[in-house]
């Protein structure tokens, strides 16, 4: 089964192997690692990997917040923006996706701990899962990625054929109408945004 990262993200190489069409959502399991580097400016930047068992890694699936900056509140912990990660088969009917975020906290000793959340249905999220390997030292090497050991997450809610290849716009964004000023009509900012690019919002209001 192949796979494509949505929201913009780089998308992750295809699985050898064909998924056959079924009618029940597909499940299956993914491994999943987390990268992290530090900046010269003390942020720690972090992303997500994803592989088939026994396949290589992904490239980096990057969420649009992914910056731990300096001086963050010890025992917090932070989330991420979201990533959704679907099979890439070439039947509709075999679409299945899985949704998670990067939790970070800062630890007393100055080491950072990663951890990855899987959205359930009824848009819950799982506990966090802990990879083996998880803790970012304080010391770090600036701009040299370190990653965690891997965890499974699973691939298991259905996408429907109207979603399919569309980008999806994270929580970030926000929902409401605005005035189009190349049409003059209506328009969800939702519907506009694709998330591709990083974008700066800037509103006004005459009232």
């Amino acid at each position: 089964m192949g796979l494509l990262a949505w929201l913009g993200v780089a998308g992750v190489p295809a699985a050898a192997g064909a998924q056959e069409a079924a009618e029940e959502p597909v499940e299956d399991e993914l491994e999943a690692r987390i990268l992290a580097q530090r900046h010269e400016n003390g942020q720690v930047e972090f992303a997500v990997q994803f592989r088939v068992a026994g396949d290589s890694w992904s490239e980096s699936a990057t969420p649009a917040r992914r910056f731990l900056p300096p001086g963050a509140d010890v025992g917090i912990w932070f989330a991420s923006s979201l990533l959704t990660i679907t099979s890439d088969s070439t039947d509709s009917a075999a679409r299945a996706a899985v949704v998670v975020r990067v939790a970070v906290q800062v630890l007393v000793d100055g080491r950072i701990e990663f951890a990855l959340q899987q959205r359930h249905d009824g848009d819950t999220w799982g506990e966090r899962i802990l990879p083996a390997r998880r803790f970012f030292s304080p010391d770090a090497e600036v701009g040299r990625w370190s990653s965690s050991a891997p965890v499974v997450v699973t691939l298991a809610a259905s996408v429907s054929g109207s979603d399919l290849g569309a980008v999806q716009v994270s929580e970030d964004v926000l929902d409401f109408s605005m005035i189009d000023v190349h049409s003059g009509e209506t328009a969800n900012i939702r519907s506009v945004v694709t998330g591709e690019t990083p974008l700066l919002f800037w509103l006004w209001s005459p009232y």
